[in-house]
């Protein structure tokens, strides 16, 4: 239930055609890092160093890949945020409040730059939000090499977006490893 699992904390639906968002996306987390990739590096020749470790999600995926970031930076060491639902009410002071281990952090974020147009909702702050996040994680010190952000002339919100933009995140990602 990406609703739940995929928000950091509680907070109410944008309408009333969706149920509250859960905010469960610490024991998502915790899964992930202390049980799921644990499962993977003991089943699979893997190399389980945080740099050669990556998430990556799209809209409300790339808002729990960089919330895990913040959680397991010693775990998960790329992170990738494709259109990530930054408008995620107190994200962005989540991220302003928060310490985070960067020395192994690598971070991909992208938007469109038509994402929020036309909506009421909080979710019009998608892209002055993305950029906000960007601007916080260039301010703690991750350089030019380990941060990366794209903002996309007229593209929308929407899977095909996501799609359009995935593999040159991964290539960036994992650049030199």
């Amino acid at each position: 239930n990406r609703l739940d699992e995929y928000t950091p904390w509680p907070a109410k639906a944008l309408s009333e055609q969706f149920a509250d968002f859960g905010g469960k996306g610490f024991g998502y987390a915790a899964f992930l890092t202390a049980e799921l990739k644990p499962y993977i590096d003991r089943a699979y020749r893997t190399d389980s160093r945080p740099q050669s470790t990556g998430m990556i999600g799209a809209s409300l995926g790339g808002l729990i890949s960089l919330y895990t970031a913040y959680l397991y930076p010693n775990v998960i060491g790329r992170i990738g945020s494709i259109s990530g639902s930054l408008w995620y009410e107190d994200f962005i002071d989540f991220m302003q409040t928060e310490k985070i281990d960067y020395s192994d952090l690598k971070v991909y974020m992208d938007v469109g730059s038509e994402e929020g147009s036309g909506k009421q909702s909080i979710q019009k702050d998608m892209v002055p939000n993305t950029r906000r996040a960007h601007a916080i994680l260039a301010g703690i010190g991750l350089t030019g090499d380990r941060l990366r952000f794209v903002e996309e002339e007229g593209m929308p919100h929407g899977p095909a977006f996501f799609v359009k933009r995935f593999p040159e995140a991964v290539k960036w990602l994992f650049a030199g490893e």
